[in-house]
């Protein structure tokens, strides 16, 4: 019997021998799964982020724009049923936009559409993120991160 345990034992240790380093592969294959995910979830965060940045840009330019009364509706049908003026609304959430700081993450912005329908506006906000871990090498792939808001303001004009 002890001669079979030696040779059990030998078994084994020859074994042992042979998985050296398996286990170190293992730990780097780990770590590098570990990394990708920590990674990910920077550049999620950041999008989320750099979302709820533009959308509050977006409804600065919608609140701006929302007071842009047509005075060619005012003219020809009074001021009891105002409209907004299409034109004088982009114009104007543009211009409340292009004053607006970028926030840091946000490398651009811009209004994607401004419309119109009698006393509600609607306004589309495009913008591109840049995360902190990763927008080098998403840049140089071509894959920018874009994000897209859209907002509604009611005009109230009072007399």
């Amino acid at each position: 019997m002890p001669a079979r345990l030696r040779q059990l034992a030998s078994s084994l240790l020859s074994r042992t021998r042979a998985d050296d380093g398996g286990i170190a592969l293992l730990g780097i294959g780990l770590c590098a799964c570990v990394v990708m995910l920590l990674l990910g979830g920077i550049c999620v965060h950041t999008a989320q982020v750099a979302r709820v940045d533009v959308l509050d840009a977006a409804d600065h330019a919608g609140a701006a724009a929302a007071d842009r009364i047509s005075v060619a509706h005012a003219y020809a049908h009074g001021v009891e049923a105002p409209q907004l003026d299409a034109a004088s609304v982009r114009a104007e959430a543009q211009a409340a936009l292009s004053a607006t700081e970028r926030p840091a993450h946000v490398t651009s912005w811009s209004l994607t559409s401004a419309s119109v329908d009698g006393k509600d506006l609607v306004l589309a906000v495009a913008a591109v993120v840049d995360p902190p871990a990763v927008g080098g090498a998403l840049s140089a792939l071509g894959a920018p991160i874009t994000v897209h808001v859209t907002t509604r303001a009611e005009a109230h004009f009072e007399r």
